[in-house]
């Protein structure tokens, strides 16, 4: 039989035991915190390391296009191949900017639109136009670029896609992609 000392040594043992238990799982909780914590200071060096990158892409691409007159230069039918770059760093820096995730399925296939080695030029351009119209740092570094007059006249045409253009491109159902390029042309054109 059992003594009632045994069972009073039973009993704080089990105490013992299950403080010890709680203490590891706070522990555990406290060292998942401390992780979840540098990965999400991590997540935001590497964020932040390529916001810098992909700015210094297209600059220099900007840069080495001599990108004054850069929309005249970009409805070029010679200048298509750098389509595709502007487009994938706009989404990545509009996905940082707006904090949407890449893995959503509307992110993935702006990408591989982008992405597609044979995608229509005037796909590339609607896309090109419509990431525009949402990234502020393409405009910035596109402004820069570009002489007085001309920041001007793509700080009008930034207004026009931004307040007729797109709109009525979402609203009218039936307007084709090469219509909307055609417009964003003729508006920068007369801007």
């Amino acid at each position: 039989m059992l003594s009632s000392k045994n069972l009073v040594d039973r009993n704080e043992n089990k105490k013992e035991n299950k403080k010890r238990f709680r203490n590891e799982e706070d522990d555990h909780e406290e060292h998942e915190n401390e992780a979840g914590q540098a990965k999400s200071e991590n997540l935001q060096k590497t964020i932040k390391k390529t916001q810098i990158q992909n700015t210094n892409v297209i600059t220099n691409v900007i840069t080495n296009v001599n990108a004054q007159h850069f929309f005249s230069r970009l409805f070029l039918p010679l200048n298509t191949h750098a389509l595709p770059s502007f487009c994938i760093e706009s989404l990545q820096r509009i996905s940082v900017e707006y904090k949407i995730d890449n893995k959503i399925h509307v992110m993935k296939q702006l990408k591989a639109i982008a992405s597609d080695p044979n995608a229509p030029r005037n796909l590339l351009l609607a896309l090109f136009f419509l990431l525009f119209n949402i990234d502020t740092k393409m405009k910035t570094i596109v402004l820069q670029s570009e002489s007085k007059p001309t920041q001007n006249k793509v700080c009008q045409f930034s207004l026009l896609l931004r307040q007729e253009i797109t709109p009525k491109f979402f609203v009218e159902e039936q307007q084709q992609l090469y219509k909307f390029v055609e417009k964003c042309e003729e508006a920068y054109l007369l801007a």
